[in-house]
């Protein structure tokens, strides 16, 4: 978390893919601290937490409008 802190503070660039990265390993307060400091995320964001049992991260990026896929046939 520090290390994602100095990053951000220091202009590093982030997109999607940290947040995608972020739910898929369940890192909750690295997942809240990139999208509460405008770091952008998309439906695999949702789908990584999914896929990896992180139930937590799902719902908390459901609940924060992070979009799903929906593969319902």
């Amino acid at each position: 978390m520090d290390v994602l802190r100095y990053a951000h503070k220091n202009g590093c660039p982030w997109n999607e893919r940290t947040c995608e990265a972020a739910a898929k390993g369940g890192n909750m307060d690295i997942l809240r601290y990139a999208h509460e400091n405008g770091c952008p995320w998309n439906e695999r964001t949702c789908e990584a937490a999914a896929v990896n049992g992180h139930m937590d991260v799902l719902r908390y990026a459901q609940e924060n409008g992070c979009p799903m896929v929906d593969n319902r046939p």
